[in-house]
């Protein structure tokens, strides 16, 4: 999937990496619902108005072994053991 098809509050795992090598491959990313992309790795975030084209050309896939868990004030992501 490419960033425009992502949905917000899923996690995601980078399968192409971005040009410009913000997003690199097996990384595990979401979007907030302010539209900030969020990394688990960087343990960071990007807003969205701060990405060039060459920032979001990565292509990514459900990240079906993490969670988005969300309070009032924030987010995080966690792996889910099996």
């Amino acid at each position: 999937m490419k960033h425009s098809s992502l949905e917000i509050l899923k996690p995601y795992r980078i399968i192409k990496s971005s040009s410009d090598g913000t997003f690199i491959v097996g990384e595990i990313i979401w979007i907030s619902e302010n539209k900030d992309i969020n990394s688990v790795q960087g343990k960071g975030f990007i807003p969205l108005i701060e990405c060039k084209n060459d920032t979001l050309d990565f292509e990514a896939e459900s990240a079906n072994d993490w969670e988005i868990i969300r309070s009032a004030h924030s987010e995080i992501c966690r792996h889910i053991s099996k």
